[in-house]
C-alpha cells in the first residue's frame, strides 16, 4: 500500500499512474496511520507480508538493491 501523508493527492494519483503501481495508495493528511505504523520520516518502504505482519523496513528511497533485500525476507 501506498501511504501518502504530505503529497497533494492529484500529485499522487499521477505519480502512481506514472509507475504503473498496482496496489493501493491512500491519502494520509493527519498523519494518523504514518503513527500507528510507526514510520517517520520519508521515503519508507514497509513490507507487510500475506499475513499482514511488518517483515522489512527499508528508510530511504526505493532501488534495486532495496527492493531486492525486502523481497529476500518474504
Amino acid at each position: 500500500m501506498g501511504l501518502n501523508v504530505s503529497d497533494v493527492p492529484t500529485a499522487a494519483r499521477s505519480w502512481v499512474r506514472r509507475y504503473r503501481w498496482t496496489w493501493p495508495s491512500i491519502q494520509d493528511p493527519n498523519r494518523e496511520l504514518e503513527g500507528k505504523l510507526g514510520v517517520y520520516g520519508q521515503p519508507v518502504i514497509v513490507l507487510v507480508d500475506a499475513r499482514g505482519y511488518v517483515a522489512g523496513v527499508h528508510i530511504g528511497p526505493g532501488n534495486a538493491k532495496a527492493w531486492n533485500a525486502l523481497a529476500a525476507k518474504l
